[in-house]
């Protein structure tokens, strides 16, 4: 029998993220969007996961092609 093929986790990293922020973009904190998890991302989330991240965050994820916006 072939094994499966475990999904390896992918390192997220949190300076990327405020770096991907646009100078003088002003911050909500209650701000959310729905994204559905498309890879495995460090040890919190997995495939198929829907989080509500906030929106910076989930903005980064999308531009990284590790999550889809859900409506």
């Amino acid at each position: 029998m072939p094994k499966e093929k475990e999904a390896v986790a992918i390192k997220f990293d949190a300076s990327a993220v405020n770096k991907s922020i646009k100078v003088g973009q002003k911050i909500i904190y209650s701000e959310r969007k729905k994204v559905e998890i498309l890879e495995k991302v460090g040890n919190h989330y997995n495939i198929g996961d829907i989080i509500e991240p906030h929106v910076t965050k989930a903005d980064y994820l999308i531009s990284q092609s590790w999550a889809k916006e859900v409506k």
